[in-house]
């Protein structure tokens, strides 16, 4: 058999948690850090770039007369921003030039570039779509740093007139997108940092309760169970039902050993009692020589005696038993009127030498249930044996008929029937309603009434109207065949 790990070897829920919840949000933050930095990045070099774009069209709608020419003097070349260089008024470097590639014009603010020279000629430009998000091509004059697009123009037949080359001071975006991507580190690093101690927090306050239930279950022994845990103001839901359910199996746990104790209790005390007697009567038989009738009387006390201790063991034995819920009991097809009718038969002259009249009526069709044919054979054995001990005059009625789906065994005697607060208490072991001295060991009902539950079926005890009692047991006939409540199986026990 595999030894399982020790708890305190495993990973906590808390340690779980952090993993799986970090684990997964640094995984989506690295992502969503990733696709925000290109997006801002092709983002802005869109931007740019349709910046000049947007000035390559507005030139083209002036120099491109109506009758598909080129005049370049129709365009205001005036203003500042083709005139100078100065950095503050966002200058446009612009040339054109005719397909050949010879230089038509240029603006005034190219010669004012200090320290470089701007190229004549067209700079080479790869191919690609306007919509693209490519980023700029940049140009490196001197100390200048500039972006540039040249735009093919072209009249309303679609021939090639000339080429705009425009220029603008690079905008710095890779210094701008280096400090993005820090910020987008810095902030996602520290939002992850936040919701990792907000995670850390949320689980200390989840498990906070769970170690004060665990604690409290720690302390509990099975001497003493009247402790129950405690159900902390902040636990959720989840955690308080729990904690309540917890205290609810403490309650049956404590019902159990409470009913075990007492079990044990009267167990011991019915069985001291007849080996007591025993011992008695062996000590006084040994004591001095006696006649052998003293003998015989002293031996039949004992076997008396005897007897009544076997009937209790069996009846502890069979209970134990019943309790035990990892067997399968033995069932087949039971005929309970045939079962009823060799049981009366077997009590008949006991209640014939008390001059007690025994009444048996049965149904005229076999009532069939599905069980096991010693237990049930327990149950009308002990019904029939409290109406016999009970009765000391008048008779004893046994019937076994039909109600509905289910077979009726009833035994009636004339006794004098079981007091009215007592009623609910008959069916507890060791619960005896007569007189100490009418033998019985206050197991016989209990027993009935626990094999008739493993059946499927019900005892009920009420009283006999003129006097006496009345105890009837039901159960499923066997075309039925209903799944038995309570205990699922159980070995036979020999009555």
């Amino acid at each position: 058999m595999t030894t399982p790990p020790d708890p305190a070897l495993r990973r906590s829920f808390q340690q779980r948690l952090l993993l799986t919840v970090g684990s997964v949000l640094a995984v989506t933050f690295v992502v969503l850090g990733v696709l925000a930095w290109f997006a801002a990045s092709a983002w802005l070099n869109r931007y740019h770039r349709d910046l000049l774009l947007r000035e390559a069209r507005e030139i083209a709608s002036h120099i491109l007369t109506p009758e598909d020419s080129l005049d370049v003097s129709r365009y205001a070349w005036y203003e500042p921003h083709h005139r100078f260089a100065d950095a503050r008024i966002d200058p446009f470097f612009v040339q054109i030039f005719s397909p050949d590639g010879t230089l038509r014009y240029a603006t005034a603010n190219l010669d004012d570039l200090k320290e470089a020279a701007y190229p004549n000629d067209l700079l080479p430009l790869p191919p690609r779509e306007a919509s693209s998000f490519a980023p700029l091509h940049r140009l490196t004059l001197g100390p200048h740093r500039l972006y540039f697009e040249v735009v093919p123009l072209r009249d309303s037949r679609g021939r090639l007139r000339a080429y705009l080359q425009l220029g603008r001071y690079d905008p710095g975006l890779d210094s701008l997108l280096r400090n993005l991507a820090l910020g987008l580190t810095l902030g996602l690093g520290a939002l992850w940092l936040v919701l990792a101690l907000l995670v850390r927090a949320s689980a200390r306050r989840v498990l906070r309760p769970l170690a004060a239930i665990t604690a409290a279950t720690a302390d509990l022994t099975a001497a003493d169970l009247s402790r129950r845990i405690p159900v902390p103001e902040d636990a959720d839901r989840e955690t308080a039902r729990l904690a309540l359910t917890l205290n609810h199996l403490l309650d049956r746990l404590e019902a159990a050993f409470a009913e075990m104790r007492r079990f044990t209790a009267h167990a011991a005390h019915e069985l001291q009692t007849p080996l007591a007697i025993l011992q008695g009567h062996i000590d006084v038989a040994l004591r001095r020589e006696r006649a052998p009738d003293a003998y015989r009387q002293t031996l039949t006390t004992l076997r008396d005696e005897l007897t009544h201790l076997t009937v209790l063991v069996r009846n502890l034995l069979t209970m134990a038993r019943l309790d035990r819920e990892h067997h399968v009991l033995p069932r087949q097809p039971v005929d309970l009127c045939a079962l009823t009718a060799r049981v009366a038969a077997a009590f008949e002259p006991a209640l014939n030498a008390k001059g007690i009249a025994l009444d048996l009526t049965l149904d005229d069709d076999a009532l069939t249930v599905y069980g096991q044919p010693d237990l049930l054979e327990r149950v009308v054995h002990n019904l029939m044996d409290n109406a016999a001990k009970y009765t000391e005059a008048g008779q004893v009625s046994v019937s076994v008929r039909r109600q509905g789906d289910r077979a009726l065994l009833c035994v009636e005697d004339t006794g004098p029937g079981i007091p009215e607060t007592a009623l609910p208490d008959v069916t507890r072991p060791f619960f005896r309603a007569a007189s100490p001295d009418v033998p019985g060991s206050g197991l016989g009902l209990t027993l009935a009434e626990r094999v008739v539950r493993l059946h499927g079926g019900g005892l009920s005890l009420t009283h006999r109207p003129g006097g006496g009692t009345r105890a009837c047991v039901t159960f499923p006939l066997h075309t039925a065949r209903p799944t038995p409540a309570g205990n699922t199986g159980v070995p036979s026990t020999p009555a």
